[in-house]
Parts: structure tokens; sequence; C-alpha cells
């Protein structure tokens, strides 16, 4: 599974504008359950992000293409956790709060959040 994890960020990061798609997600969902394909590769952009592998702008960009992929297969189910919190997390630091900007968004709300999710699964 990891390296299915691996090919699906690699896509995203290596090329900007590159977009994940159903097709990406459903090639390699193959032999998992969708739950945990999206958990788990929550999960290990949420850690890459932490680690400084990758950045918040790329990390919100992945979170933002699997959202909408899998919104748009929900049909009244749920959403799984802990995608929703990392999903959750990375949109949290794109809003600036204050009107002259001078706020930092990913740092005061998506970095001590990714903390706190990551503090709790692991």
């Amino acid at each position: 599974m990891d390296h299915k994890l691996d090919d699906l960020i690699a896509l995203a990061s290596e090329s900007p504008g590159q977009r994940i798609t159903e097709n990406h997600v459903r090639s390699l969902t193959e032999d998992l359950s969708k739950e945990v394909f999206y958990n788990s590769l929550s999960l290990e952009v949420a850690r890459r992000y932490q680690r400084g592998i990758l950045c918040y702008t790329r990390c919100g960009s992945i979170m933002n293409d699997l959202w909408s992929v899998l919104v748009g297969h929900l049909n009244g189910g749920m959403v799984p956790s802990p995608f929703y919190e990392i999903y959750e997390a990375f949109d949290a630091g794109e809003y600036h709060r204050k009107k002259d900007k001078t706020d930092s968004p990913e740092t005061e709300f998506t970095r001590p959040m990714i903390e706190a999710i990551l503090a709790n699964v692991e």
C-alpha cells in the first residue's frame, strides 16, 4: 500500500498543475477500502508536512483534490476520520483572520492541528 500512496503523492507533488482525479483514486483503491485509502493517504500527507517533506501549498492541494473526489461519491455516507480532520486542518490555513493579513493561518491553525491529529493516531 505504501508504494501506491507514494505514487499518488509523487504525482501531485512533482507536477504543479496535476490534479488528483477520480481515475487516480480508483486505480489505487482496487484492493483497499475507500476509508482505508483516504485515511492512509491523508495521514501520510500530514506526516510529510510535519517533517517538512511536503510544503503546505502542495498538501492543501492534495487534500482539496481528494475532498473533491470523495464528496462526489458520498451519497449520504460518512466522511472517514482522520481524513476529515486533516482536510479541515489544511483548510484552516487557507484563510486570513485579520483584515490586514498580518496573521499566519498556516502557523496559527494548520501546524498545531496537524500536530494534535498525529499525536492522537501515533
